[in-house]
């Protein structure tokens, strides 16, 4: 009766690391996908001209910060 009860936690415990760790790996693609997004944001703020009134400029720093937390963030685990 033991063994079945250690088992049934055990494989209990197991699957929920693995559905814990498929949720962290999902999470990862859409932190990804969004880096990508704000990458192609930066190159086309850069290449922008004229600078209409400094908005441009606090954009581009705006994506630099959304950048970094990130990156941030999937260091994170």
């Amino acid at each position: 009766m033991r063994r079945v009860i250690f088992r049934g936690g055990l494989s209990l415990a197991l699957l929920a690391g693995g559905f814990a760790t498929g949720y962290a790996v999902s999470q990862q693609v859409h932190l990804k996908a969004a880096l990508e997004a704000l990458t192609s944001a930066e190159t086309h703020l850069k290449a922008h001209s004229p600078d209409k009134g400094g908005h441009a400029a606090k954009a581009l720093e705006a994506v630099g910060t959304a950048k970094k937390h990130i990156d941030a963030a999937m260091a994170e685990k």
